[in-house]
Formats: C-alpha cells, sequence, structure tokens
C-alpha cells in the first residue's frame, strides 16, 4: 500500500516568487522540523488548489490523498538553490508525485522486493488512519511499519500483502529490519584532499 497508502512518503508572478522565496529559504533552513515540509505544502496547494494534501507520518513527508510521499531526495535537490529555479524543481516533483500517485501500482511479489523491505516509524494515530497497514506497537504513541522503499517514495506493506505473498509477519519484520541495518551501516568512507587555493584579489 502507497504511502501512497491507498492499496497500499508553476510559474508565479515576479512579486509573489520574491515572498515565497525567501519564505521557503527560513523554511528550508530546519527541514527536520517540518520547515521545508511547509513550503512544499504550501507550493502544492497554490499549483493543486483542489487536491488533498497534509502532513505526512514524520517531517519530511507529505500525504496526497491516500499516497503519502517523502521528500528526503527532492529536500537534496534543490537545498543550494533559491527564488524561481528552486520552486520550479519542487513542482516538477510534485507533478511526478501526483501522476505516481494516481497510477497505484501493485506492491509486487515478495522475491521482487523483499531486499527493499525497510522498517519505518510513525506514530501511533498512523494506524488508525490508514486500516489494514502492517504494524507493531512499539510504545503508546509510537508503531513499527514496514514498508517497501521505492527510493522517491514509500509503500507501505500490508496485512493482506503478507498473506498473498505466503509468509509469516516475524519474517517480513525480520527483513525490514536487517536491510535497513545494512542499508545504514554498509556505507562506504571515502578521503578527499582538499586543495586550498589562493587567488589576488
Amino acid at each position: 500500500m502507497y504511502i501512497n497508502v491507498g492499496r497500499r512518503r508553476f510559474f508565479y508572478g515576479a512579486a509573489l516568487a520574491l515572498v515565497t522565496s525567501s519564505i521557503g529559504l527560513a523554511h528550508a533552513d530546519d527541514p527536520k522540523n517540518g520547515g521545508f515540509r511547509r513550503e512544499v505544502i504550501d507550493l502544492f496547494r497554490e499549483r493543486y488548489p483542489d487536491r488533498a494534501v497534509e502532513a505526512g507520518s514524520d517531517a519530511m513527508s507529505i500525504k496526497i490523498g491516500n499516497s503519502q510521499i517523502t521528500l528526503d531526495n527532492i529536500y537534496k535537490t534543490v537545498v543550494d538553490l533559491n527564488g524561481q529555479e528552486r520552486q520550479e524543481a519542487i513542482l516538477s516533483f510534485l507533478e511526478f508525485a501526483v501522476k505516481a500517485g494516481s497510477a497505484e501500482p501493485a506492491i509486487g511479489a515478495f522475491d521482487q522486493i523483499k531486499s527493499k523491505l525497510r522498517i519505518q516509524i510513525a506514530p501511533a494515530e498512523f494506524a488508525a488512519d490508514n486500516s489494514g497497514i502492517l504494524y507493531r506497537t512499539l510504545s503508546m504513541q509510537v508503531i513499527g511499519t514496514v514498508v517497501v522503499d521505492q527510493d522517491s517514495m514509500y509503500q507501505y506493506v500490508s496485512e493482506n500483502d503478507v498473506k498473498e505473498w505466503n509468509v509469516s509477519i516475524e519474517q517480513v519484520f525480520k527483513l525490514g529490519i536487517g536491510n535497513l541495518d545494512d542499508k545504514s551501516t554498509n556505507v562506504q568512507s571515502k578521503c578527499f584532499q582538499v586543495r586550498k587555493q589562493m587567488t589576488d584579489v
């Protein structure tokens, strides 16, 4: 089911562009506290006034209808951009996200997606809002879910998915934990020599 959870994360006038770009830069200074998410939601509502959008399950995701979209990749793309160039990049991403969410692709066969399973932490109310997702209660306020990592968006695993795969819930959670651990620890470290260039002014 998508985060994208259903079956299952342009142009302004010159004056408005100046105002929103200034606000956007202030928002983006603190993305993990929801600043960048607010910027994206503001642009989405301006571009798609008839579509529903809201904050996602964490500070770097939004929910478009029944689809939750992660903003990590687009943030990395626009972090050094300003003004209209930044807005156009975000709006292009949102256009792709809207089209992808409307397609509602199947989650896929187990053998095809098992290496993409990841554990995803979410607030407890997320389970109530998205009936049928596979989850475990971690505390009164937090649950653990399993998602399929599709690069720019997540696809949540549902209880029905597990039944169709004919595998155990324990196996799905075990793979999600193992894959996340591998992704977090198997990172190559590279050393770069920085040459300081002196320039006469």
